[in-house]
């Protein structure tokens, strides 16, 4: 594959790679926390970065957003990385565009090349910045049922399962691609450095 072609599809996926932080930073979904009562159906708490709803069992929703509630540490922590992330991938692609080989933004070739490779490292570590938080609120999940005594009556048992939301896929999904982008863009930086 020829380097321009390696580094213009690395581009695209590190662009698709941004769509898919934004919509993981702006699901609700990352975390969803179902209730289960002996005889009831189950009702479910469902935990974003920016806001936590109740689905009660007929499927009404009522969100809140975290002003009004404490925010848990862990989210905390990945709303702070994800925007970090989205502000470097929107930099990588700025970067990758104006150092693209087949374009003349930049008359230099030597500063296009160091924009094309910067471009690529910037979406490395935007992936790394998306990983962290996706993998460190999988890890708080666990998927066994926990019983916990009921305060009204004792001898009713509520179960709380926790499980992965949407977000979180979508989180591992677009650091693979941000991972493979960079991967593309950097590696054609370095083979059109080696040819010459």
């Amino acid at each position: 594959m020829v380097a321009c072609e390696r580094q213009l599809l690395g581009l695209a996926l590190a662009c698709i790679g941004f769509l898919g932080s934004i919509i993981s930073c702006a699901l609700p979904t990352w975390r969803i926390t179902k209730t289960f009562r002996d005889s009831e159906m189950p009702f479910s708490v469902v935990d974003g970065l920016w806001k936590r709803c109740v689905i009660s069992p007929t499927g009404e929703m009522q969100c809140m957003g975290y002003e009004y509630i404490p925010l848990p540490a862990d989210m905390k922590a990945a709303r702070g990385l994800i925007i970090i992330a989205i502000i470097t991938e929107l930099l990588g692609i700025l970067l990758g565009v104006a150092g693209r080989n087949c374009m003349n933004f930049v008359p230099d070739e030597r500063q296009r090349r160091k924009m094309a490779l910067t471009s690529g490292i910037a979406f490395l570590i935007a992936g790394f910045f998306v990983l962290i938080p996706v993998s460190w609120t999988t890890n708080t999940i666990r998927d066994d049922f926990q019983p916990i005594e009921s305060l009204n009556n004792p001898d009713h048992l509520l179960l709380k399962k926790m499980e992965l939301g949407a977000a979180l896929y979508i989180g591992w999904f677009t650091t693979v691609l941000l991972f493979l982008g960079g991967g593309l863009v950097c590696s054609s930086f370095f083979r059109r450095n080696g040819t010459e």
